[in-house]
C-alpha cells in the first residue's frame, strides 16, 4: 500500500513518512512557533526538543552606534531558560549561572536537619549536593571546617552505605568585603577524591580538603585585590559518579594516552595485570625489546610474593603486597577525562 501526498503527488511506503513529508515540505499546513524567540518549526518533534532545552537564538539589541547605521547586521546570541530561577540566561554564561549563589539558593528543595539541606543539581555526573550551614558565625576557615567536620563525615558515611564507590569534593562559600563598602560572595572548591568501599579513608581526606580551601582563600586575599574575609556562609559537599577501576586482564589504553608513548601496557592473557605491571617497572626494556610482551620479562611468580593474595588484585590488597614485598612501594593513579588530570587513589591506614 502506498501513501500519496495530496499536495505534490509524491508517494511513500509508510504513513509516518508521509506525515513527516507534509510537516517538513509544506509549511502552509501547520507550523510550531516558539513563544520566546518566535522561531517556527515545521516538525513537531523538533519544536518539542527546542522547548525542552529552551535554547533560543535572539538578535542582540542595537546600541546607539548601531542605530546610526541601521543597515548594519546585528549579531545573534543564544539563550537558555533556567526553570529554577525563572529567567533566560545567555548560553555562554549558563554554566557559570549553575554555580552562582542565586541559582543554588533557588535549588534548595529538602531540609535534612537544622544544618543540612539537599540541593538540586543540573550537572550530568553529580549525584547529590548537600549544603551545611553552621548554626554559629565563623570568621576563620580552619575553625569553620573543624566545626563542620562531623556533618561532612556523616554525609560521606551515609553515601558509602549506599554506593560502593563515588567521587566527592567540598566547596566553601564566604562573604568578602573591601574597605570602600563593597562586598561579594566567593567560593573555594577542592578537587575530587575517590572513595571505594575497599580502600576508602573518609577521615584522612578531610585534612587535604582543609589545606586546599585555606590555600585558595589565602591566595585570593594576597593578590592585592583588597578583599578581606567578612563571614563564612556555608559549606557544600558534592557527591559525583565514579566508575572504579579494577585489576584484571589486558585492557587497551585510550588512544590519547597510547599516543603519548609514556606508558607500558602489558598484553597479558591472565588475570595478573598488577603483577606484570610491577615486573615491567623492575625490569625496564627498550622499545625494540617488545616491552608490552610478557615473554620479555621473568615470570612474576619467581620474583614477587603474593601469599594470601588472589587475582585479579583488589585495591585493598596493595598494602598487603607491600608488606610481603618490603622493598617495593606502590602508587596508584587514575586519569579523568581526556586531559592530563591525574588523581591519587587513597588506601586506608594499616
Amino acid at each position: 500500500m502506498a501513501f500519496t501526498c495530496y499536495v505534490c503527488g509524491q508517494s511513500f511506503k509508510k504513513r509516518f513518512n508521509l506525515d513527516r513529508h507534509l510537516q517538513s515540505r509544506h509549511r502552509s499546513l501547520k507550523s510550531f512557533k516558539c513563544e520566546r524567540c518566535e522561531h517556527e518549526f515545521t516538525r513537531e518533534d523538533n519544536y518539542k526538543v527546542h522547548v525542552k532545552h529552551w535554547i533560543c537564538t535572539l538578535k542582540r539589541p542595537a546600541s546607539d552606534a548601531e542605530n546610526i547605521h541601521p543597515n548594519k547586521k546585528l549579531k545573534s546570541y543564544s539563550i537558555k531558560h533556567c526553570d529554577e530561577c525563572h529567567k533566560d540566561i545567555d548560553l555562554n554564561k549558563y554554566p557559570g549561572h549553575l554555580k552562582s549563589l542565586e541559582h543554588k539558593n533557588n535549588c534548595r528543595f529538602r531540609t535534612l536537619n537544622a544544618k543540612i539541606e539537599e540541593i538540586k543539581s543540573a550537572f550530568k555526573n553529580r549525584i547529590k549536593t548537600y549544603r551545611i550551614t553552621p548554626n554559629e558565625s565563623y570568621y576563620d576557615i580552619t575553625e569553620c571546617l573543624s566545626g563542620l567536620r562531623p556533618e561532612v563525615e556523616d554525609i560521606l558515611a551515609e553515601t558509602a552505605g549506599k554506593l560502593s564507590s563515588f567521587k566527592y569534593n567540598l566547596e566553601l562559600f564566604a562573604k568578602y568585603y573591601k574597605p570602600i563598602e563593597m562586598s561579594d560572595v566567593k567560593s573555594f572548591n577542592t578537587k575530587n577524591i575517590i572513595y571505594c568501599a575497599e580502600s576508602g579513608d573518609l577521615e584522612g581526606a578531610y585534612q587535604q580538603f582543609e589545606n586546599m580551601i585555606k590555600t585558595k582563600s589565602e591566595e585570593f586575599q594576597s593578590k592585592g585585590s583588597g578583599w578581606s574575609l567578612e563571614k563564612i556562609l556555608f559549606l557544600e559537599v558534592n557527591i559525583n559518579k565514579y566508575k572504579p577501576i579494577g585489576g584484571s586482564s589486558y585492557i587497551p589504553l585510550p588512544k590519547w594516552l597510547t599516543n603519548k608513548k609514556a606508558i607500558i601496557n602489558i598484553q597479558n592473557e591472565d588475570q595478573a595485570c598488577f603483577a606484570w605491571a610491577v615486573i615491567a617497572a623492575l625490569y625496564p626494556r627498550e622499545y625494540f625489546q617488545h616491552p608490552y610482551r610478557t615473554s620479555s620479562y621473568p615470570d612474576y611468580k619467581e620474583v614477587l610474593k603474593f601469599d594470601g593474595i588472589e587475582f585479579p588484585m583488589k585495591l585493598s590488597d596493595i598494602k598487603k603486597f607491600e608488606k610481603i614485598n618490603p622493598l617495593i612501594s606502590i602508587n596508584v593513579f587514575g586519569v579523568e577525562g581526556e586531559t592530563v588530570n591525574l588523581f591519587s587513589i587513597k588506601f586506608p591506614p594499616t
